[in-house]
């Protein structure tokens, strides 16, 4: 709730607008997308109500940007996985290490499937939304057939979303295991009917 206090802050336009994006950004990981609002904002990020749309015309606005400042602070982290997967000589082995410790908590997984949810109104955020996966694929298809390629995402994925909310274990070395084989794996063939 706004308080006197926090109307006695020095002015910083720029600082206001940083809280807001951050508690976007929060709030959309804790409730989903969908349940985010301009009061729920104000009120983590400890503004008056009214500072959200001082800042943002609209909360489709507010929430695309808060999604862009999220994807900024993890575009560090996409770039070092483009740079060692060009550079591995086990792919299997890279992607069971690196999908270890990309694993995201409960939050995060949440997260990233109330954004992937966001994009069926949004399709212009699905660049912001899984760009690990876009660098796997991407590498993938230069060096497989795009039938694996597609395949060992999708794995991906749903193992980092299946290990967050069903708190599996995880075996690194039965994970290479499995993307091995499906590193392996020849593309289905197109039917041919007998004419």
């Amino acid at each position: 709730m706004y308080t006197k206090a926090m109307a006695r802050r020095p002015r910083d336009p720029e600082g206001r607008r940083r809280a807001i994006l951050k508690a976007a950004a929060e709030l959309m990981m804790e409730v989903g997308v969908g349940a985010v609002t301009h009061r729920k904002v104000a009120e983590r990020a400890q503004v008056p109500l009214g500072s959200t749309t001082q800042y943002f015309t609209s909360l489709a606005e507010l929430l695309g940007e808060a999604m862009v400042s999220r994807a900024e602070e993890q575009q560090a982290e996409v770039d070092q996985w483009a740079v060692e997967l060009e550079e591995t000589d086990d792919v299997a082995a890279f992607l069971a290490a690196a999908a270890v410790a990309y694993r995201p908590a409960p939050a995060a997984a949440r997260a990233e499937l109330a954004f992937v949810v966001a994009i069926f109104d949004k399709p212009q955020y699905r660049r912001l939304v899984m760009p690990v996966d876009d660098i796997v694929t991407d590498y993938l298809t230069r060096h497989y057939s795009p039938y694996v390629a597609r395949t060992v995402s999708t794995f991906l994925h749903g193992f980092w979303v299946q290990s967050a909310f069903e708190g599996i274990g995880v075996d690194q070395e039965e994970l290479e295991h499995t993307l091995r084989a499906l590193l392996a794996t020849a593309p289905p063939q197109t039917a041919r009917r007998d004419t």
